[in-house]
């Protein structure tokens, strides 16, 4: 997308909200909660989070694995 003209920032104030929520979350479902309303509300779509269990658990299981959770 970069290399197509898109801002490096593009989805900057997405990934602020997501992050801004990790420290509620104690699952990767919780964690694919988050995104699907994320982007669901700033894209106008309408994704459920079952959608996004697999980055829901990587993001996760990486903050058990640094020690955030």
């Amino acid at each position: 997308m970069l290399e197509g003209g898109s801002p490096e920032d593009e989805f900057d104030s997405e990934i602020n909200s997501i992050t801004s929520q990790l420290q509620r979350c104690n699952s990767g479902v919780d964690v694919a909660h988050v995104i699907s309303r994320v982007l669901n509300s700033s894209f106008s779509e309408k994704h459920t989070p079952n959608l996004y269990e697999e980055e829901g658990n990587i993001i996760f299981e990486a903050l058990v694995k640094n020690g955030l959770k």
